[in-house]
């Protein structure tokens, strides 16, 4: 064949852009973000890693959460034991000051009786004084001895202080007394128990509660690793939203922010 002389064959030039699917013209290798979107949300995108990233952290902070709640719920299980405890010994000790009171009453009856008796025989000597002083003496010396009693009996009270010119035994005084200034008494403080066991018994059911939403948010997420492309970032936004609010209110149930607005 033979060839125009003069004439060069022009070799094929590429298309500007050509080859560079998803590429911005005149700038090879850019990948438009929709494309980059496409690639990231696909069947086989990114997007089903950080899923399972996401799956592996939300278990373990519902691992933890379970824990917590374990742990407070030994805690208060603890406080209850401790309240029933200290009830039962301010019991004991309150029966123990009762009898105590009670056994000065039944003291004081002879202990008033005899410190009568010496009144009783005083007066009748210094009647007799100066007409009988013999039979005055003899009676001195019985009150005196009713005396020495009373003051023997005297000793022997040990819910208060009883004096000679008493004539009646106030228990309810003395037992309030007792009860205000008892050490073992006042070293006891099973309300402060019983409430904070309430509190804590409030606070493991809030990270029950926390241990169920990140629960939730497995499913979502577990949900968006299996279903297809199109769902696969709605239950994904669902489940990491779920997980945020769980971790936003967590540090409020541990430093006790919700029990008052839970607890009544």
């Amino acid at each position: 064949m033979a060839v125009e002389t003069g004439v060069s064959p022009e070799p094929n030039r590429p298309t500007a852009g050509a080859g560079n699917t998803g590429g911005v013209s005149g700038a090879p290798g850019r990948v438009v973000p929709s494309a980059w979107l496409t690639g990231f949300f696909g069947p086989h995108g990114q997007i089903r890693s950080v899923i399972a990233i996401s799956i592996a952290l939300v278990s373990a902070f519902g691992a933890l959460a379970a824990w917590r709640a374990t742990l407070t719920s030994d805690e208060a299980a603890t406080n209850d034991g401790t309240y029933i405890q200290q009830m039962t010994q301010s019991g004991q000790e309150t029966a123990r000051l009762e009898a105590l009171v009670d056994q000065d009453v039944r003291l004081f009856a002879v202990y008033r009786g005899h410190v009568e008796a010496a009144r009783r025989l005083s007066d009748e000597a210094d009647q007799l004084r100066s007409s009988d002083p013999k039979l005055a003496s003899s009676l001195d010396a019985e009150a005196q001895g009713e005396l020495a009693v009373a003051n023997t009996l005297h000793g022997y009270f040990q819910a208060g202080s009883i004096g000679p010119s008493d004539t009646s035994y106030d228990r309810q005084f003395f037992l309030d007394y007792q009860l205000s200034h008892d050490s073992e008494l006042l070293s006891l403080h099973p309300a402060a128990y019983l409430k904070m066991g309430q509190t804590l018994h409030v606070r493991a059911v809030l990270m029950v509660g926390l241990v169920a939403v990140f629960v939730s948010a497995l499913f979502f997420l577990t949900l968006a690793q299996l279903s297809r492309a199109q769902l696969r970032p709605l239950f994904a936004s669902v489940g990491v939203a779920v997980t945020v609010a769980a971790l936003i209110v967590w540090p409020l149930v541990e430093n006790g922010s919700l029990d008052k607005v839970f607890g009544q």
